[in-house]
Protein backbone atom coordinates (compact mmCIF):
# COMPACT_ATOMS: atom_id res chain seq x y z
CA UNK A 1 0.00 0.00 0.00
CA UNK A 2 1.39 3.63 -1.05
CA UNK A 3 2.02 5.45 1.72
CA UNK A 4 0.07 8.82 1.84
CA UNK A 5 1.96 11.86 2.30
CA UNK A 6 1.51 14.66 5.34
CA UNK A 7 -0.52 16.81 2.41
CA UNK A 8 -2.51 13.82 1.17
CA UNK A 9 -3.72 13.30 5.21
CA UNK A 10 -4.90 16.88 5.08
CA UNK A 11 -6.74 16.99 2.45
CA UNK A 12 -8.11 13.84 3.02
CA UNK A 13 -9.35 14.80 7.02
CA UNK A 14 -10.82 18.11 5.14
CA UNK A 15 -12.80 15.85 2.38
CA UNK A 16 -14.06 13.81 5.63
CA UNK A 17 -14.82 16.95 8.12
CA UNK A 18 -16.71 18.42 5.08
CA UNK A 19 -18.52 15.22 3.87
CA UNK A 20 -19.72 14.51 7.60
CA UNK A 21 -21.02 18.16 7.86
CA UNK A 22 -22.96 17.79 4.50
CA UNK A 23 -24.68 14.60 6.13
CA UNK A 24 -25.59 16.06 9.45
CA UNK A 25 -26.85 18.85 7.38
CA UNK A 26 -29.03 16.85 5.54
CA UNK A 27 -29.88 14.95 8.03
CA UNK A 28 -30.95 18.07 10.39
CA UNK A 29 -33.16 19.16 7.64
CA UNK A 30 -34.90 16.07 6.28
CA UNK A 31 -35.91 15.01 9.93
CA UNK A 32 -35.85 16.91 12.53
CA UNK A 33 -38.40 15.02 14.26
CA UNK A 34 -37.14 11.65 13.35
CA UNK A 35 -32.81 11.43 14.09
CA UNK A 36 -31.16 13.52 16.87
CA UNK A 37 -27.26 13.69 15.75
CA UNK A 38 -24.30 15.07 17.60
CA UNK A 39 -22.45 16.73 15.23
CA UNK A 40 -18.90 16.59 17.02
CA UNK A 41 -19.45 12.73 17.51
CA UNK A 42 -20.57 12.21 14.53
CA UNK A 43 -17.72 14.20 13.25
CA UNK A 44 -15.05 12.41 15.08
CA UNK A 45 -16.39 8.92 14.63
CA UNK A 46 -16.14 9.04 11.13
CA UNK A 47 -12.59 11.03 10.72
CA UNK A 48 -11.14 8.01 13.04
CA UNK A 49 -12.86 5.15 10.67
CA UNK A 50 -11.44 6.73 7.90
CA UNK A 51 -8.33 8.52 8.60
CA UNK A 52 -5.60 5.43 8.88
CA UNK A 53 -2.81 6.75 11.66
CA UNK A 54 0.06 7.62 9.91
CA UNK A 55 2.61 5.40 9.61
CA UNK A 56 6.42 6.67 9.97
CA UNK A 57 8.45 6.30 7.24
CA UNK A 58 12.02 4.64 7.23
CA UNK A 59 14.92 6.70 7.05
CA UNK A 60 18.37 5.32 6.05
CA UNK A 61 19.87 7.89 8.09
CA UNK A 62 18.16 8.46 11.12
CA UNK A 63 16.31 6.53 14.12
CA UNK A 64 13.11 6.71 15.23
CA UNK A 65 14.25 9.24 17.84
CA UNK A 66 15.83 11.35 15.15
CA UNK A 67 19.65 10.07 15.76
CA UNK A 68 22.25 9.61 13.15
CA UNK A 69 21.85 5.63 12.85
CA UNK A 70 25.43 3.32 13.06
CA UNK A 71 27.05 1.88 10.21
CA UNK A 72 28.42 -1.92 10.22
CA UNK A 73 31.81 0.21 9.93
CA UNK A 74 34.50 0.61 12.57
CA UNK A 75 38.20 2.39 12.98
CA UNK A 76 40.25 1.97 15.96
CA UNK A 77 36.60 0.73 17.37
CA UNK A 78 34.73 3.52 16.63
CA UNK A 79 31.90 2.79 14.69
CA UNK A 80 31.25 4.99 11.51
CA UNK A 81 27.98 6.57 11.43
CA UNK A 82 26.00 6.39 8.25
CA UNK A 83 25.37 8.44 5.45
CA UNK A 84 29.73 9.46 5.43
CA UNK A 85 31.55 9.10 1.92
CA UNK A 86 34.95 8.47 1.12
CA UNK A 87 36.69 11.53 0.12
CA UNK A 88 40.39 10.77 0.45
CA UNK A 89 41.58 6.85 2.33
CA UNK A 90 45.29 7.32 3.35
CA UNK A 91 46.86 4.27 6.15
CA UNK A 92 46.13 6.27 9.25
CA UNK A 93 44.20 9.46 7.84
CA UNK A 94 40.51 9.08 6.57
CA UNK A 95 38.49 11.99 4.95
CA UNK A 96 35.22 11.72 4.96
CA UNK A 97 32.31 14.13 3.84
CA UNK A 98 28.53 13.79 4.44
CA UNK A 99 25.29 15.28 3.92
CA UNK A 100 24.18 15.14 7.85
CA UNK A 101 24.27 18.56 9.38
CA UNK A 102 27.55 19.10 11.18
CA UNK A 103 25.27 19.78 15.12
CA UNK A 104 24.19 15.65 13.94
CA UNK A 105 27.73 14.60 13.35
CA UNK A 106 29.02 16.98 16.44
CA UNK A 107 25.85 14.45 18.24
CA UNK A 108 26.74 11.09 17.35
CA UNK A 109 30.72 11.64 17.68
CA UNK A 110 30.53 13.26 20.86
CA UNK A 111 29.47 10.54 23.15
CA UNK A 112 31.30 7.80 21.78
CA UNK A 113 34.55 9.20 21.97
CA UNK A 114 36.43 9.60 25.42
CA UNK A 115 39.19 12.44 25.63
CA UNK A 116 40.27 14.83 27.47
CA UNK A 117 41.29 17.30 25.20
CA UNK A 118 38.26 18.79 22.49
CA UNK A 119 38.84 22.33 20.62
CA UNK A 120 36.47 23.76 19.45
CA UNK A 121 37.26 25.82 16.02
CA UNK A 122 34.19 27.99 14.88
CA UNK A 123 31.08 25.65 14.87
CA UNK A 124 33.20 22.81 14.51
CA UNK A 125 35.38 20.64 16.84
CA UNK A 126 38.44 18.16 17.05
CA UNK A 127 38.43 15.43 19.29
CA UNK A 128 42.42 14.94 19.97
CA UNK A 129 43.82 11.54 21.48
CA UNK A 130 40.53 10.48 21.53
CA UNK A 131 40.08 6.40 22.37
CA UNK A 132 36.33 4.68 21.11
CA UNK A 133 34.25 4.40 24.22
CA UNK A 134 33.55 0.56 23.72
CA UNK A 135 37.31 -0.33 23.69
CA UNK A 136 38.78 -1.68 26.61
CA UNK A 137 42.77 -0.78 26.96
CA UNK A 138 42.96 0.76 23.57
CA UNK A 139 46.41 2.25 22.38
CA UNK A 140 45.48 3.14 18.98
CA UNK A 141 44.18 6.99 19.93
CA UNK A 142 42.44 8.74 17.26
CA UNK A 143 41.83 12.50 16.35
CA UNK A 144 38.36 13.15 15.12
CA UNK A 145 37.92 16.16 13.26
CA UNK A 146 34.18 17.86 12.18
CA UNK A 147 33.89 21.16 10.53
CA UNK A 148 31.73 22.64 8.31
CA UNK A 149 31.78 22.71 4.32
CA UNK A 150 31.11 25.51 2.29
CA UNK A 151 28.84 23.23 0.46
CA UNK A 152 26.50 22.75 3.33
CA UNK A 153 28.26 19.50 3.94
CA UNK A 154 29.93 18.23 6.97
CA UNK A 155 33.38 17.14 6.51
CA UNK A 156 34.95 14.09 9.23
CA UNK A 157 38.98 13.22 9.27
CA UNK A 158 40.08 10.66 11.10
CA UNK A 159 43.66 10.05 12.03
CA UNK A 160 44.72 6.93 13.57
CA UNK A 161 48.15 7.45 15.81
CA UNK A 162 49.26 3.71 16.75
CA UNK A 163 51.62 2.48 19.00
CA UNK A 164 55.14 2.56 18.37
CA UNK A 165 56.41 -1.28 18.23
CA UNK A 166 59.02 -1.55 20.90
CA UNK A 167 61.75 -3.88 20.10
CA UNK A 168 62.40 -6.23 23.30
CA UNK A 169 65.56 -5.67 25.04
CA UNK A 170 69.11 -7.32 23.88
CA UNK A 171 70.79 -9.91 25.92
CA UNK A 172 74.34 -9.17 27.12
CA UNK A 173 75.24 -11.65 23.56
CA UNK A 174 73.30 -9.73 21.31
CA UNK A 175 75.01 -6.24 22.54
CA UNK A 176 78.58 -7.76 22.77
CA UNK A 177 77.79 -9.16 18.88
CA UNK A 178 76.34 -6.01 17.56
CA UNK A 179 79.27 -3.80 19.25
CA UNK A 180 81.56 -6.01 17.39
CA UNK A 181 79.75 -5.56 13.69
CA UNK A 182 80.13 -1.64 14.70
CA UNK A 183 83.75 -2.02 15.51
CA UNK A 184 84.55 -4.01 12.30
CA UNK A 185 83.13 -1.49 9.64
CA UNK A 186 84.92 1.41 11.47
CA UNK A 187 88.48 -0.51 10.65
Amino acid sequence: MEALSKSKYARLGLLVRAAGSLLLLVATHCGKDRMAVQPQQADSDVAAELVPEPSPEFDPLYDAAGHVRESSEDIAGLRLPVGLTPFRDAESKRIFRSKIPLRKMLEYFGPRLNTAQVDRVGDGAIYRHAVAKDVEGGTTTLDVSIMPLPTGETRVEIVEHRPQVQRAPMSEAELKQMTRNHLKHLD
